[in-house]
């Protein structure tokens, strides 16, 4: 063989190499899964996300899947269907950040590397307070209703039930000065963005007005038989004082009397129960 014919020989080995290269690679299988990230959950709370696998070239016996590390959050599964396209479906049961990967093969073909997933797991949606604080009528009251946990952002909290005359709710604050007492059944619910929702059932006590007893005594003097009723004072009321011959009256003071004997002894006293 001349140089000239080697020549031509190794230049058509060469060709014949890098054919076969690009025809292999033409036939090579590649999978893809999107998509790249999953929704979170919640606890208690239906979950459903769809896989979808890409076969290059396309093949009719694609996929068969799997979870290749990790684990699901407890409550999901993954199908077990032949397809291009899978869930991961349930219910979740337990709270917490999962870590996994799911792998999507054909024919020995794997999704390379397998599709990473992180997916957190919120605790279900509850209401704070568990139970409403008891009130006495004709004093301030307040205090507020919220969401907690579940996966903002939130509905607006409904409070549902008839509320004592003088309370209001608005935005999540029960307030005000209720004017009369008893027990009053309410009901607080909310809902959040993955269809989470939550309801408590209160019973708000309002008391009435503690009864106070007003004492008061009558105080002899040596000149007239001048009386002093003076009243307790452990409500914070003024002192009426009434003197002899006619009486004295105060604000908040609805009635006050008391009986001498001749020798301008205390004879008896009169109790009275205001509110």
């Amino acid at each position: 063989m001349v140089p000239k014919d080697k020549v031509r020989l190794q230049g058509l080995t060469g060709a014949l190499a890098l054919l076969g290269v690009l025809c292999g690679a033409a036939h090579a299988q590649f999978i893809t899964i999107t998509p790249a990230g999953l929704g979170n959950g919640e606890v208690g709370v239906a979950y459903s996300q769809m896989l979808n696998a890409t076969e290059v070239p396309s093949s009719p016996t694609c996929c068969n899947w799997s979870v290749s590390s990790g684990a699901l959050p407890p409550g999901l599964i993954l199908g077990s269907v032949i397809n291009t396209q899978n869930t991961i479906g349930g219910t979740p049961t337990a709270a917490g950040t999962f870590n996994f990967s799911i792998n999507a093969s054909d024919a020995g073909h794997n999704t390379i590397p397998p599709q990473a997933y992180m997916v957190i797991i919120s605790p279900a949606l509850g209401i704070s307070p568990a139970s409403l604080p008891a009130g006495q009528q004709s004093a301030i009251y307040s205090v507020s209703i919220s969401a907690t946990n579940g996966i903002p952002p939130y509905g607006a909290l409904q409070l549902t039930g008839t509320l004592p005359n003088g309370l209001t709710f608005t935005s999540g604050s029960l307030s005000g000065i209720p004017t009369q007492a008893g027990t009053f059944p309410l009901t607080a619910t909310v809902t959040d963005s993955v269809g989470g929702s939550a309801s408590v059932n209160y019973n708000l006590s309002i008391s009435p007005p503690p009864i106070v007893t007003k004492r008061f005594t009558a105080e002899r003097s040596v000149a007239g038989c001048e009386r002093r009723d003076q009243w307790d004072t452990n409500s914070g009321w003024q002192l009426p004082i009434l003197g002899s011959g006619h009486r004295q009256r105060r604000r908040n003071v609805r009635s006050a009397s008391a009986h001498l004997d001749r020798d301008c002894r205390p004879h008896h006293y009169h109790r009275r129960n205001l509110a």
